[in-house]
Order: structure tokens, then sequence, then C-alpha cells
């Protein structure tokens, strides 16, 4: 029985509010929405402004502030009627759905108003609803547009070289589009002293505004998104009465201009905005060459790749000039990359240039490349070394077509020192480089060495017809005698001609009746023979190690549904589970909350057929090779072990039963996702402990055709984690022709460190618990922080890795628990003292760049070693005190229930500790319902909560923590409040199973809460009164008793107001 909390709940779905325009006002501004015409502002007034449209413009689609559209629309989203889904004085929130071209697209936008600002917040939210039906990405786009007037107005279009100004002309249609934007844009008249601002959280890809004498716009686009996972987009717009930084800058926006403004015309990147979303910004020439990093760097030190891409399109001879400044060798060149192993790059001339008075040497390429109407991002490569110690100069290129220059570009070059690196003896790393570039490199053994790089990982494009069987015997012989693990990356164990292309008859049918691209993997027959005897033509080449990159199962739920999978799932779960009544498979996907159990079954049998395949082509393959080959496969992570196995039909302990090398693509980025990432290899390794398989990760530098999305030291982190998680090396893919060199420079340096550690490393025992995080703060946002250690322990050494991942400066002390004092060295990272007494904290600050960790080895100087420390088990918590009366620990499983029938909350796996109920979908929630009894008329309740977003004052939305219900009589109810920004506690009495007063509204000290950081939340309630602490700190106290004597249907989150991660939850029958 869900009592209150449902009938609350329901109130609030039911609640049918009037299409007719809504106003939202505070003290100084106040805004009209239609709902039913595009969900648009169609008015805003405030002091010295003053927007209105007609009753005939607002019938109009184009005209209106606010507006949401999608590229490749038809304005449906503009034009379409919003479903008003809640409603404050202060704020609007309304929702879309089923509008074409993506009709499983649903958006919810809310408009609010802060207590006292004088701006509009406007927070998209796009949302899959049905993932089981397929994923797609979209190109978010807002749309403000208003009539321009009489008088002269100019539009101010931030970007990242400054500001660019364009200017209305009543006679003309203007308009300006740039790339690489800033987060701004502005129209002002300075006849009539006002003018609108809209500026962005989130980063523009594009930045539009278009002037005539009928409409006028203001427009931002945004990087295309999978909304699979729910993606926000949040801005801001504000009327302006005055043009200069002042009075921008005072609007109350929080969000600081980037860049900030200036008067002074500065010209964009200008773009057409069709051509680049439609075909990335490329221009129709003949031909196209691109170099895609920002900035180029070579070294004296070693030679080193600069890659080039290619588009072609028109049939005839090609060119590429590259001019290199006088202090650049080239070394080599090559084309032969992947899959173009015919198309090549030759050397025809060269001669002396001067640009801006500085020499050169200009370089003729003659280039063989067919017709390629996309990019081909790795089709040129040439390898330089520096002749001199430092320098910096643009490096100048140009492509030729039929002897007509058709593009002409320069980038950024500067020298860079790589000094020599000690190579790890056990931690291997293969990095992706094709045949052709190993032959074209001269002393490539040599340069690996010099860098630290131990393995080499070619791709399945060789051999060829260009390049022999016994050429690449002989390469991997060549590489193994001088120390090198050699491997190959390639389509491995699956059915299929070319590629992923499966044969029709194999291909797997998804949950619509459609044919997918995957095969049917409950099918079994002679073909697997060939499947397993190209994978041994490979083994038998002299590799190491044969890696799989077959990634089927994206969306695993949608497949298979052919007649032979349902059959054989018949005769699986009737011959498994005689007593459960069998559901057809189907049915079972579309309503896997409905129906658990046999949800469970279903995953179960699909990832045990799956596995069963794998098995029976790797163990033929085997048979068929002539050396001890390994076999590796690119697994695909997940948020937990359920989620992998569910999305991707990948059960990883069988796999670790199967393979030799168990390798997820962990493609995090240093500053985006890198928090999260020692935690999923250690998912992976806990799923392949006592297996067969090792967890080799497979990284990236960077992929093909992008700028510099890594920052440079990013590899460093990568690789380090990845050997002090105790994995015995890494895959980096694609490996050269994704990476810049400064990522080079970085890796080198991880490389030289590992092996320096690696006697700490061999035999060391995982200890984190031996180090509890004091303090920690992010002093740029005056927020707490979260660092979560890393320890090995190993005799009388410990090994102590402290990290934080924002791009922000933190300051933390440390308690490392020390059994004696212990002499410290700093082997990366900020300074730290050399010696730490016993119960002394350890402080450190850490900033962005190579000083975001500190690695420090602790030595006892007694000699005596670091004790091993036990975790407790969930039963051992649960026996540990005797008012203990529940615990979840969330860790795979809850002992709650999911509260909606259509929204679900997903159990994650990076908890504070294990697992983690995680509110991925904020109309979710979790209900307990149990009943306690209290006999001593007192309740604790602790759990740790890890918000998904900064909440403080002025905030948006209400987010839900906690409710409960406390006997039969009252309710307490535990949320962020978003007018103040601090946490409430509020005690409700109930009549009639309804609440008809808050007698008691308690708020916390604080009014700030930062994002992805676990807070221990602890609350007391009963005759002895109220508490609340939260990070150690007390923010509620009142002596004020509430009376009950049982506790029931306890509540985590509500339908539109669930957001963040809840772990560790106990419920104590007495005061703690």
């Amino acid at each position: 029985m869900k009592k209150i909390f449902l009938t609350i709940a329901n109130a609030v779905l039911a609640l049918t509010l009037s299409a007719a325009p809504a106003e939202l006002k505070n003290s100084s501004m106040q805004i009209t929405v239609q709902p039913e015409n595009g969900g648009k502002i169609t008015a805003m007034r405030s002091p010295g402004f003053s927007f209105q449209l007609s009753p005939e413009q607002i019938r109009k689609n184009t005209p209106g502030l606010g507006k949401v559209r999608v590229f490749g629309d038809n304005a449906e989203y503009m034009s379409g009627k919003w479903e008003t889904v809640g409603k404050s004085d202060r704020s609007l929130v309304l929702r879309i759905a089923g509008q074409p071209p993506q009709r499983n697209l649903e958006i919810t936008k809310t408009y609010s108003l802060p207590s006292d600002g004088n701006y509009v917040k406007v927070e998209l939210k796009l949302k899959n609803r049905k993932p089981i039906e397929g994923g797609f990405k979209v190109v978010p786009w807002i749309h403000n547009a208003f009539l321009p007037g009489s008088g002269a107005h100019t539009f101010y279009l931030a970007h990242r070289n400054g500001v660019e100004q364009m200017d209305f002309n009543p006679k003309l249609t203007v308009q300006s589009a740039l790339k690489n934007p800033g987060n701004w844009i502005l129209s002002f008249s300075p006849e009539q002293r006002q003018g609108l601002l809209m500026v962005s959280e989130n980063k523009p890809e594009a930045v539009y505004c278009f002037a005539s004498k009928n409409i006028s716009s203001l427009e931002m686009l945004f990087p295309a998104v999978d909304p699979t996972q729910e993606k926000s987009i949040v801005f801001y717009l504000a009327p302006v009465a005055e043009l200069n930084s002042n009075a921008l800058n005072g609007t109350g926006i929080p969000v600081k201009l980037n860049p900030a403004f200036s008067a002074q015309h500065s010209p964009g990147e200008k773009i057409d905005v069709i051509s680049y979303f439609k075909n990335a910004g490329e221009k129709n020439i003949p031909v196209n060459f691109r170099f895609w990093k920002s900035e180029a760097a070579i070294s004296p030190d070693v030679s080193l790749p600069l890659t080039f891409g290619i588009r072609k399109l028109k049939a005839g001879a090609i060119s590429l000039e590259i001019d290199l400044p006088e202090f650049a060798e080239l070394t080599g060149h090559t084309g032969k990359y992947w899959s173009h192993i015919q198309e090549d790059m030759n050397l025809k001339w060269s001669k002396p240039v001067v640009h801006d008075g500085q020499k050169y040497i200009r370089y003729h390429f003659e280039v063989t490349c067919k017709d390629i109407p996309v990019w081909f991002h790795s089709h040129c490569r040439i390898l330089v070394r520096a002749k001199q110690n430092e320098g910096n100069a643009p490096i100048y290129y140009r492509g030729i077509h039929n002897g007509q220059i058709t593009m002409e570009e320069k980038v950024p070059c500067r020298i860079i020192r790589i000094p020599a690196a000690k190579t790890p003896r056990n931690f291997k790393l293969l990095m992706g480089a094709d045949y052709s570039l190993i032959h074209a490199w001269k002393d490539f053994s040599g340069t690996m060495k010099h860098l630290g790089i131990n393995g080499i990982c070619t791709d399945w494009s060789i051999p060829n017809q260009i390049i022999s069987a016994e050429q690449v015997k002989a390469m991997n012989s060549r590489l193994k005698g001088q120390g090198f693990m050699t491997s190959t990356m390639g389509i491995f164990y699956v059915p299929a001609r070319t590629s992923y292309t499966v044969d029709t008859d194999l291909r797997a049918v998804d949950i619509d009746g459609r044919k997918a691209t995957c095969f049917d993997f409950t099918l079994r027959g002679d073909w697997m023979n060939a499947v397993a005897d190209k994978a041994a033509k490979f083994m038998n080449l002299g590799y190491d190690l044969i890696i799989s990159d077959y990634e089927p199962y994206f969306g695993g739920e949608r497949y298979s549904f052919t007649p032979h999978t349902e059959n054989l799932f018949r005769q699986y779960f009737q011959t498994r589970h005689p007593n459960l009544k069998y559901v057809d498979p189907k049915e079972i996907a579309r309503n896997p909350e409905r129906l658990p159990e046999h949800h469970r079954i279903w995953v179960e049998f699909k990832c045990s057929q799956f596995a069963d395949y794998l098995k029976s082509v790797v163990e033929r393959s085997r048979r068929l090779a002539e050396g001890k080959t390994g076999v590796g496969l690119c697994t695909i992570p997940g948020s937990s072990e359920e989620s992998i196995r569910m999305d991707n039909l990948s059960d990883n302990r069988k796999f670790g039963d199967i393979l030799d090398f168990n390798m997820p693509m962990l493609y995090d980025n240093l500053y985006r996702t890198m928090p999260a990432y020692h935690r999923t290899v250690d998912l992976f390794r806990q799923m392949s402990a006592g297996k067969k398989a090792t967890v080799f990760p497979t990284l990236t530098l960077g992929f093909w055709g992008e700028g510099n999305p890594f920052p440079p030291e990013h590899s460093f982190f990568l690789l380090l984690e990845t050997a002090l998680t105790q994995c015995q090396g890494a895959y980096i893919f694609p490996g050269f022709s994704g990476s810049d060199n400064l990522g080079i420079l970085y890796l080198s340096k991880a490389m030289n460190l590992i092996a320096e550690i690696e006697p700490y490393l061999d035999g060391a025992v995982r200890q984190d618990q031996q180090v509890k995080i004091r303090k920690c703060r992010n002093t740029d946002q005056n927020l707490p922080a979260a660092v979560e250690p890393v320890v090995l322990v190993k005799g009388k050494q410990m090994l102590v890795w402290l990290a934080e991942y924002s791009a922000d400066t933190i300051r933390l002390a440390a308690d490392f628990q020390l059994p004696a004092d212990c002499k410290v060295k700093v082997l990366s990272g900020p300074d730290a003292k050399t010696l730490l007494r016993k119960g002394e904290l350890h402080e450190v600050t850490l900033t962005p760049g190579t000083d975001k960790g500190q690695l420090l080895l602790l030595e006892t100087i007694d000699g005596n070693d670091f004790p091993i420390r036990s975790e407790k088990t969930d039963e051992e918590v649960s026996r540990q005190d005797p008012h203990l009366i529940f615990y979840d620990s969330f860790d795979g499983n809850t002992k709650g229930k999911n509260g909606s029938a259509s929204h679900f909350y997903q159990l994650d796996s990076t908890g504070k500790k294990g697992g983690c109920l995680f509110m991925r979908d904020y109309e979710s929630f979790w209900i307990l319902p149990q009943k306690f009894e209290l006999p001593e008329k007192e309740l604790t309740v602790e759990f740790h909560f890890k918000a998904s977003r900064i909440f403080k004052a002025k905030s948006r939305s209400m987010w839900d923590l906690m409710r409960g219900n406390l006997g039969d009589s009252q309710l307490f109810w535990l949320f962020f409040d978003p007018a103040t920004g601090k946490i409430c506690l509020a005690v409700g009495q109930k009549k009639d199973g309804k609440v008809v007063d808050w007698p008691v509204r308690l708020l916390s000290q604080t009014d700030s809460w930062p994002a992805n950081v676990w807070m221990p939340v602890k609350l007391n309630l009963g005759q002895s009164g109220i508490c609340l602490t939260v990070n150690g700190k007390t923010e509620i106290v009142s002596t004020k008793p509430v009376w009950f004597k049982t506790m029931d249907s306890l509540q985590i989150g509500r339908p539109f107001v669930s957001s963040g991660r809840f772990d560790e939850l106990k419920l104590y029958d007495t005061r703690k």
C-alpha cells in the first residue's frame, strides 16, 4: 500500500492545467508563454524593455522567444501544441513528443524566473521515449525571433577570437552563422535603448543571427546528441537597456560571458548552417585536405607523424603541397592507410619558399585517391623531426586538382622535447599503427623504445594484394625479436563477408520484426567453420594476440525475435522454470518492470547463447592455429554488470572462461568522464576474478577527424590509473592516426613512471579503504568535492594516488591511518613533505594540468608492514548493530520496488560502495512498502547522496530526496528547496489520507550543494527532536519532538523531481 505518496503523486499527474497563455512574474519581470502555439514566449516586460506579439503574430510559427526545433524538422516543435505538466508563479513546465522527424523524441522545456533577477532561465531535456525501438541523434536548435522595428539595431555574435557585429539593414536580408562560437549572442537597438541577450550553459556548435524587414532572430545550434540517456541544455534570455560590460554582466544570469563583451568588431569563422550540419561544414570542392588537430607538435628527439585527411569529389590528378619551416626535417611519408591500401602519396619535388620572411621547404606530393564524398581522415601521413630544440611557426598546406589550387590552410606548429622513457617490464602498451606507417617510419623500433611503448597493434587490412602474408610474418618476427608484443585488431568471429555485413539469412530480427544488421546469436551451422578458419589465418601470422572488434549488440534489448530464437527460448524457459508461466519474449521486452523475473531469464538466455557461440568459434580457431596466439574481444562497458548483460548481451563472467584478454572500450575523457574510470576497470576486474581472461582496457588518445577534444595530459592520467588498478596493459585505438603528438609526450611520461613503480605494483594489495578523505573542497566553486583514493600496500610500502578530474582547483586533507611515521616520496604531482607522522593529515592542492593528481610512495620508518584491512560484507554490516532494522546496499539488486509503471530507476555500479540506486529517469521513484516498529519512538535514517548537478539558491526545480509515513497521521519530507538552495525538512499532518498542514518546515544552514560528490546524510526524528547532518556538518537542529511509533512506505524521489544517486541506505530504531 503506497498510501499518501501515490495520493499526492496521482494528484499532481492528474492535474489538468489550462491551455490558455501562462503568465510568470517576479519582482522585476513578467513573461507570457503560449503552450498551444509552440510553447513560446509571446510577451516579455521589464523596466525599460517590452516585447509583445499580436494575436496574428502569435499564430505564426516564426515569431516568439525560447522556441525549440531540431535540425531537419519542418518547425513542428515551433508550431505544435505543448502539454503543460507543471506550473507555479515563477515556473512553467511544458512537454511535447511524437513530432517528426523523430517521433520517439520527447522534449521537456521549463521556463523559470528567479525571485528577483531580470532574466528567464530555459532548460530543455531531450529524451528517447522508446529506446527499445532504436536510437537516434538530433541537433537541438534554439530559435528566438522578434520583429525588427524601424530603427537600427546591431547583432553581436561571440566567438573564440572575439565578437562579430552584424548591422540590420531594412532593405536587405542579412545573416551570419559562426562555428567555434562563444556562449552568447545579443541584439541591441541604440535608438530604442533596449536589446535581448541569450547566454547558454552548454557550448553551442554554432551561433546564427538573421535579420530582414519582417523578422530578426537570435539562434544557437548545439552538437548532435543521442537522447537514449536524457540530455539537458540550459540557456538564459535577458532584456538589456544599455550596451556595456557592466550592463551585460549585471543581468543576474549565473553564467559568465565567454568571451567577454567587446564593442570592437572581430570577424568569426562563417559557415552555411545547412551544409555545415548536413555535410560537416565542408565545401563541395574537387579535393580538400585537412590537418585535424588544432596544433602540430614535432620533436628533435624522435620523428613523429603528422596526419592529413582527404575528401575527393571529382576525378582528376590531385596533389598535396606542404610547406615545412626550415627547422623541420621530413623523414618519411606514406598513404595506404587501412582500407586505402592501393592509394598512396609520392614525393615528386621540393624547393625553398618564404612565408612572412621565414624560410620554408615546400614538398609536392602526388596523391592517388578514389572519389570519396566523405572524409577519409588519415589518408596522408608525413613523418617530421625538428632540427633544433625550440621554436614555432605555422605549417602551410594546399590541395591541387588538375593543376588548380582548391584549398589552402595553415596550422600552428611548435617544437617539444620528449626525453627517453624507461620501458615497463610487465605493463604492455599496444599502440595502434598500420603496416604502411611502420614501413615508412625510419627507426620505428628505436622510436617506440624511446617513447616507452612495448607493443604494436596493426589493423585487419593486412595481408592483402599489396602486402603478403610472408611480409606480415617477417614484421611480427622482427618486432617480437626486438621485445615488442604484437597484435592485430579486426572484425573476427563474425559470420560476415566484409566488415560487419552479415549474410541475410543469418541476421537477427528486431522487436518490430525488421531484419537487423547483426547476426542471430542462436543460430548454429557449418558456416561457423568458415568464421573460425578466418580468425585462424590471422592467428597463423605470428601475432601474440588477435583482437575482435565486433560490437553487434548496442541496444541488445531489441534483439533477437526470429522464430528460431523464440522457439529456443521457449524450450530454455520451460526446461529451467517449469513452475513459471511462459510469456512471449516480445511481451517481456516491452514490459521488463512488470515481468522482472521473466526479463531476467530472457536476458540470461540471450547472454548464454552469445557466449556459447563465441566459445565454439574461438575454440575451433585455436585448434586450427599453429602457435599460441591469444584471443581478445573489445567488450562494451556499462553502468553495472546487469546493464552490460541487458544492453549488450555480454556476460563477462562467461567471457572470462573463453577469452585471453577482455578489452573493455573505455574511451574516457580527462575532464569529462574520468572520475568513473577506475571504478569501471574495477567492475571488469571483479567480473573477471578467478577467470582466464586478463582485463586489458581499450583506450584512446583521440579519434579520426577530431580537433583536440582530449587535453594532452589525458594520456598520462589514463595510463597511470590503468596501471594502478593492476591491469597488465592497455590498447590505444586507433593509435597514431588519432592522437596528437602532445598526447604522445604525456603517454611517454606515463610509461616512464609505470616502469618506475612496477616493483611496488607487483604483488601489492588494493587497500583504498586505508586512506580517508577528511576535508575536500572545490575552491573555485566554493563547494564540497570528492576524491576517491587508489591505494596499494606491499609490506612496509604504500602507494597512494589522489586525483580529481574536474577543471577546478581542489584542496583536500587525507588521513592515511598510518601505523607509524613514514617517509614520503612524491612520484608525480604537487610537492609534499618528506616525512608524515602517525596521526598527521596529508594536505594537497590539485590544479588542472599535470598537478590534477598526486602519486605518493610511503614507507614506514620502523620497518613494520602496513596492515591489510578487510571490507565488511553486507551481512556483517547488518549484524553489527542490533538497532539496524533495514539496510540496502543497492549492489546489483534492491529490497525496494519501482514506484512507477512506466518510468524506471537504474542500479548503477558507481556507488559510494559497490553499486547504487540511480534516478536516471526524473519521473521514476523507489518505494519500500514495509512497516517498521519503533519502540523507542525514534528513527535514524542514513544514506549517501550524489547530485547530478549543482544545486543552489534560485535553482529551477525542487529535488525530492526522501519521504516516509510516520504512524497514521504524519509524513516527513526531505527535499532541496529551489528558492533558497537549502535542504528542507518538513513534517506534515495527515487527515483521511491527505496532508492538511505542514507545521514543521526547517531549512539547512548550507545553501549550495555540489554535483558528482557523495554526501553522507543522517536524519534523526523522534521524541528527542530533529537533527539533520550532511557531510559531517549539523545542518538542522530542533528540540521539538515528533511523536510516532511506526514508520512505513519509505520513498526515494518523486515523479518529475527525482535526480541523482543514492547508496548505503540504513534505518535504525533508535537515535544514532
